[in-house]
């Protein structure tokens, strides 16, 4: 490396040598999530026993290849005997390299000054630090190439941006939620100079060659696997479809607060009252199907949104679908906020010396919700109780109260993005 450019990486090597160092230094015996961790050993020790390729027929394995992979290759590093802190170790290089993938696209787009900010937040923020070292969670892999879709699509670059697509679905099921941003970024905006090209020949060639691009990412990615493992392997997508029937999973969301944590199902009551396949009171619709609905009329809108206009801010449309994502549906986890939080603090500095105030409101309310989320379920599990943290304590702050103002925070997200979100000029569109 030239000697002239040390200045403008050691930032860089810094804020990832802290977010690592960090991250090693808690990730040592103590708090973990036992629903999770565990399970991860397990299905890496059937990796490292019976072979990688076979994991999805040797085990019950049902998260998609990309991680697995990851995890058996860092674990190669340690005995088994610290097998958790090897599952966590793939979590936590992964989080520190979108640290820095963070710190690059801020600093190209608003400077050195505000990429500092944004990945010093990051490296520090409480939410990464559970998900990765606490909860050993993969969730910081799909966003790292869910930020990467985003920014493609805000270039232009779609071919690139359906690449990462499929890389972020050999990562985690739910980046099927960008979708509809994903299609609606994909063809030219709906203006009285652009409405016949989106009906034209090109853009339906545009799109079917973005799509294609990603089809051959996630088949190569899945097909060593499908070889291994056969059909089991479809368990990586569909084995957690109706797995958790629950209105919520952990999820401090709309049903967690509908139905006052009752719907939460790892509560103690009985199944029929968290179950999302019941009707509604009143409804011919069940659970399962009114959020549904809910989350194909809120996409809907924001994908009309981007459909619409030539200034689009791809990062801020993704982040508000992730928010849709994680408040409507039902069996909803509680980490499913995650890729939302990563995607607004790209969004926090749109230009040089420029701090977009409305981002910012999101970005810190989301963060702290979600972080009382994580901190709530890591040490009172489906426990309704007061939120044993002083300040919360004394308020009688609940979860159902979280719940709440992730509601009023949706709607506020809603309401700034279609009503006039400051944005970004689109680039012309590119071939990759």
């Amino acid at each position: 490396m030239p000697i002239r450019r040390l200045p403008d990486v050691l930032p860089l090597l810094v804020i990832i040598a802290v977010a690592i160092l960090v991250r090693l230094a808690l990730a040592g015996p103590g708090v973990v999530f036992d629903n999770d961790l565990p399970q991860f050993v397990d299905w890496n020790d059937h990796a490292r026993d019976e072979g990688l390729l076979r994991v999805y027929a040797t085990s019950l394995a049902n998260h998609p290849p990309l991680p697995l992979t990851l995890i058996y290759l860092t674990s190669q590093l340690y005995p088994r005997e610290a097998a958790s802190v090897a599952v966590r170790l793939a979590a936590i290089l992964i989080e520190s390299t979108l640290v820095g993938g963070v710190y690059m696209l801020v600093r190209h787009r608003a400077g050195r000054a505000a990429a500092l900010v944004t990945a010093a937040a990051l490296a520090l923020h409480p939410v990464l630090l559970m998900d990765s070292v606490w909860f050993g969670q993969n969730d910081a892999l799909m966003t790292l190439f869910i930020v990467g879709c985003a920014v493609a699509l805000d270039d232009g670059r779609i071919r690139l941006a359906w690449a990462l697509f499929g890389f972020a679905l050999l990562s985690k099921f739910q980046s099927l939620a960008i979708l509809p941003v994903l299609i609606a970024a994909s063809v030219p905006p709906l203006t009285s100079s652009h409405w016949r090209e989106l009906f034209g020949g090109q853009t339906w060639l545009r799109l079917s060659r973005g799509v294609l691009v990603g089809g051959v990412v996630f088949a190569f990615g899945l097909l060593p696997f499908l070889l291994g493992s056969g059909r089991d392997v479809s368990r990586a997508y569909f084995g957690s479809v109706g797995r958790f029937p629950g209105k919520t999973v952990n999820a401090w969301n709309f049903w967690y607060w509908t139905t006052a944590g009752r719907g939460n199902l790892l509560n103690d009551l009985p199944f029929d009252v968290k179950r999302d396949d019941t009707q509604l009171d009143g409804l011919p619709l069940t659970a399962k199907q009114a959020g549904l609905l809910l989350l194909v009329a809120f996409d809907g809108v924001v994908a009309l949104r981007l459909l619409v206009s030539c200034k689009r801010a791809i990062p801020l449309a993704m982040a508000v679908i992730c928010i849709g994502f994680f408040m409507l549906p039902t069996q909803i986890h509680e980490r499913y906020l995650y890729p939302a939080v990563v995607l607004l603090s790209v969004a926090l500095f749109p230009r040089r010396r420029i701090v977009d105030w409305r981002a910012l409101i999101l970005f810190v309310g989301f963060s702290l919700t979600l972080a009382l989320n994580l901190y709530g379920v890591l040490f009172f599990g489906a426990s309704d109780a007061a939120l044993d943290l002083p300040l919360l304590h004394a308020l009688n702050i609940r979860p159902v109260t979280v719940a709440g103002v992730n509601i009023a925070l949706m709607i506020l997200a809603l309401v700034l993005y279609v009503g006039g979100w400051p944005r970004r000029h689109q680039s012309p569109f590119t071939n990759f």
